[in-house]
């Protein structure tokens, strides 16, 4: 018999524990209870602990892998992974399930009422000597490395918290012009310098033009790896190239620091994505499926869907209207918790 532990309840489960990757870390897991107060489940497992969240909100209830994380690192097997879903079943009634999961071992899985689809990716460079990353590199990233140069670009690592607040404004702006998007609140920033950063696990990494930031990444560390969660740019400032020189850095400091891998995110496998992974694969970086595993009940609620297009649709008026950088950030503090 497989248990499940609320964490809400039963917080010292996280104290020891530190997780397969940055998204079953208990660092993570305390930034999204303390920002978003999601009721967040455990079920133990001989590798580790599978964490998921319980959300019962305007849209419905659901199960869904921890929001706002690239994927579920687990080992799991076919036989585990039935045994995870039954339980689920059998403590959250005609509840929708969804779930990131890293790997192939999935694809095209046909268990019970479950659908397996490779839908996403993450990427990942090893970390190696400088010359053997930089001949890894492609023709058109070196380029744009050394026209950044060339421009006066330069790099600048910070760790206080108003290095996270600068970031916090750029990216939302970045979020706002290019994507049309509402951010996270800034107290999910707060809360990453809090569980990251104060203990050496988190930076800042931005690219300065005349004084000004014009890009800048925001990094975080477990054990061995170098997470890259979020980026951002000014768009009318791209022409110089920083971001290449960005990364070049953040692979230079990584093998300074001693790190194995730097992992460069998640790209969804669709015509919009295609620039990005381009671009990750231009550094060197490998690309590993993941795969959105869901039961039938996800694919046969019209209701969920048609709440999840009004409040895309909200959204959406928010964006078109310009808002100021105060209604933004309500805009994102009232509504982002809601995009799972």
């Amino acid at each position: 018999m497989t248990n499940i532990i609320n964490i809400n309840d039963n917080p010292e489960i996280l104290s020891d524990y530190k997780g397969l990757n940055l998204f079953d870390s208990n660092e993570w897991i305390k930034t999204l209870l303390h920002t978003f107060s999601y009721q967040i489940y455990a079920i133990q497992q001989d590798r580790g602990m599978i964490f998921f969240a319980f959300i019962d909100d305007f849209i419905g209830k659901r199960i869904v892998s921890l929001p706002f994380s690239d994927y579920v690192k687990s080992g799991l097997n076919i036989d585990q992974l039935e045994d995870i879903i039954k339980t689920i079943e059998r403590n959250f009634k005609d509840c929708p399930i969804k779930f990131r999961w890293d790997g192939e071992s999935f694809k095209d899985c046909t268990i019970r009422n479950l659908t397996t689809n490779i839908v996403a990716q993450y990427h990942r460079v090893d970390i190696d000597d400088e010359d053997v990353m930089l001949k890894n590199t492609s023709n058109s990233f070196r380029r744009a490395v050394a026209k950044a140069k060339k421009n006066g670009v330069s790099i600048h690592k910070s760790s206080d918290i108003e290095s996270v607040r600068r970031f916090f404004r750029l990216f939302a702006q970045h979020r706002k012009l290019k994507f049309k998007i509402l951010t996270p609140p800034i107290t999910f920033f707060e809360v990453i310098f809090d569980e990251f950063f104060k203990a050496g696990n988190g930076f800042v990494l931005e690219a300065m033009l005349d004084g000004e930031v014009i890009s800048a990444i925001l990094l975080l560390k477990h054990k061995n790896v170098l997470y890259y969660k979020f980026g951002a740019s000014k768009m009318e400032k791209l022409e110089y190239r920083s971001n290449n020189l960005l990364f070049w850095d953040l692979l230079c400091r990584a093998r300074k620091d001693q790190y194995d891998i730097v992992d460069l995110g998640m790209s969804w496998c669709a015509d919009d994505d295609i620039g990005v992974v381009r671009f990750k694969q231009s550094m060197g970086a490998i690309s590993y499926p993941i795969a959105i595993i869901s039961n039938t009940l996800l694919a046969e609620d019209n209701k969920r869907e048609d709440a999840r297009q009004v409040l895309r649709d909200i959204t959406k008026l928010i964006i078109e209207s310009d808002p100021d950088e105060e209604l933004l950030h309500k805009a994102g503090n009232l509504l982002f918790r809601y995009f799972t």
